[in-house]
């Protein structure tokens, strides 16, 4: 290929009358983009400029909201669930509770709450690999063998995990820096109450500590003793079997092994003496009600004893009739014997443990009830007990009631150590706070509005080589059309010169006919 031979682009234009194919070179194409690229390069300059500065200022706009990013990561927020097993309701994060702590930390009138409020709008964001799993399962739908794999699929739901929110404060009448700070703030706030509402400690702890035992008799303030160091205990203990770290507060510096060794210690000891004491010697602030005490727990425990009696037989019924399942292992021999037996699944094994619970709740009853009825046949047979041993009841109750209010201060600053650092320590975190600065605004809008302005350019780019090629095409038809003129042109002119070259041969011979005749002549 010579260096004047180019690369050609065919473009055939057709209208009613004939059809004309144009043949455009690249480097007519390349001519035309070259003549308009500072034009195109200049309008790109000026449009890239003016969507940046539009996006900047509707960032900061009163109009436009601030907003935040919020992430809950315990386990079951992807299924709806909150970290106590019931329904996550995102809209507790614009809980008046919550905005109310918000503006008291920052000293605002609380008259704004309902307008902050009404002002918050939240949406959830479901991760990305939880779009990919939904759209593996809807396609796994679709070509579906049997209906219980088709309903498995229909079964799976997923739950936004990060929220954002987002304040108008338009209405408020305050800075976009201040709207940032109370949102922030907010933020803040929720997450104290997250720990406080999921943390299951501060409600047992209040509902301990308000129960006065001197509004009861010796023996019922033992008793209120006992139930609150039995809830104690039950709380460590089923913070003990979530915990697989064997974990040590920093705060308290216990483990749960730790409290549960101090609150059996308690129990065993000081409250065991205790009612023993008062058992042994009759002390009582009024018999006649202890014994109406004493009847009424009788009869109490009575009732649940055959509740649990027939909840134990309904168990245990369960049990024998429950149907394990059933492992077949198939043999490579030549005989053609399989192997089966039995394995216990899931159900099974709660089961067991429903019945162990039960049967150990109703052991419990009843040695409640004879110690009970123990504690009846004492009164109606022995004398009250003396005016010195009521003053050292009273004086080992004191000591006693501040060692489990002590123990019950103890398990709270545990609990809360544990729940904050470790349980729930990702469990809410805040990803993109609010931010009113300019720099982070304007970053903000330009990484929003990289799309739009990229999606733009392209179409820019587009036209200009739209327009460019044709102009090379509309060039190339004009000279083509010019040249099919002139040769035209050349055509006619040389017909009428053929013409006039055969007149004039015509013509000679003509004349050589006429000088013919007459020389015969």
């Amino acid at each position: 290929m010579s260096k004047n031979e180019n690369t050609n682009l065919n473009i055939t234009l057709k209208n009613e009358e004939a059809s004309q194919e144009v043949i455009v070179t690249f480097s007519g194409i390349f001519h035309k983009l070259k003549k308009y690229f500072m034009l195109w390069f200049m309008i790109a300059i000026v449009i890239g400029i003016l969507v940046l500065v539009i996006g900047i200022i509707n960032k900061n706009s009163p109009r436009t909201p601030v907003a935040t990013l919020v992430s809950f990561t315990y386990d079951g927020v992807e299924k709806g669930k909150a970290p106590d097993g019931s329904k996550f309701d995102y809209n507790t994060l614009k809980s008046p509770l919550i905005i109310q702590a918000a503006l008291d930390e920052l000293s605002y009138d609380l008259e704004l709450v309902e307008n902050i409020r009404a002002g918050i709008a939240i949406e959830g964001r479901i991760p990305a690999d939880a779009i990919d799993r939904i759209t593996t399962y809807k396609n796994v739908y679709e070509t579906a063998a049997s209906v219980s794999a088709a309903q498995a699929m229909l079964d799976t739901t997923w739950y936004p995990t990060q929220y954002t929110v987002k304040l108008d404060y338009s209405a408020l009448k305050i800075s976009r820096a201040e709207a940032a700070t109370i949102l922030n703030t907010m933020m803040d706030c929720y997450r104290d109450w997250f720990f406080e509402r999921y943390g299951f400690n501060e409600a047992l702890g209040e509902a301990v500590a308000t129960l006065d035992y001197t509004n009861y008799d010796y023996a019922e303030a033992v008793d209120m003793f006992d139930d609150t160091l039995s809830s104690l205990a039950s709380y460590i203990s089923s913070l003990s079997a979530s915990d697989s770290s064997r974990f040590r507060s920093t705060e308290t510096g216990y483990t749960f092994a730790d409290l549960k060794k101090g609150i059996s210690s308690i129990r065993e000891l000081d409250l065991d003496i205790l009612s023993s004491f008062i058992s042994v010697n009759n002390v009582t602030k009024d018999k006649d009600r202890l014994l109406a005490y004493y009847e009424y727990r009788i009869e109490n425990l009575s009732r649940e004893q055959v509740i649990y009696e027939e909840e134990l037989a309904t168990i245990a019924e369960s049990i024998a009739q429950y149907e394990k399942d059933q492992i077949i292992v198939f043999s490579d021999g030549t005989q053609g014997m399989n192997s089966q037996f039995t394995e216990a699944s899931e159900q099974y094994d709660k089961m067991i443990s429903q019945k162990i619970s039960v049967q150990s709740t109703l052991s419990s009853t009843k040695q409640r009830i004879n110690y009970y009825k123990d504690r009846i046949l004492a009164l109606k047979t022995k004398h009250v007990g003396a005016t010195d041993k009521v003053e050292r009841v009273e004086a080992d109750l004191a000591k006693l009631s501040e060692r489990i209010n002590e123990m019950i201060d103890v398990v709270n600053r545990t609990a809360d150590d544990y729940y904050e650092n470790v349980s729930l320590a990702n469990s809410y975190s805040i990803l993109v706070p609010a931010t009113a600065s300019v720099a982070a605004s304007s970053f903000s809008a330009v990484r929003s509005i990289i799309i739009p302005a990229f999606v733009l350019e392209c179409l820019l780019v587009v036209l200009y080589v739209c327009v460019a090629l044709f102009e090379a095409v509309v060039e190339q038809y004009n000279k083509n059309r010019r040249k099919a003129a002139a040769a035209e042109a050349a055509d006619a002119v040389d017909a009428e010169i053929v013409s006039c070259a055969d007149e004039d041969d015509d013509a000679d011979e003509d004349e050589k006919s006429a000088k013919s005749r007459k020389k015969d002549k």
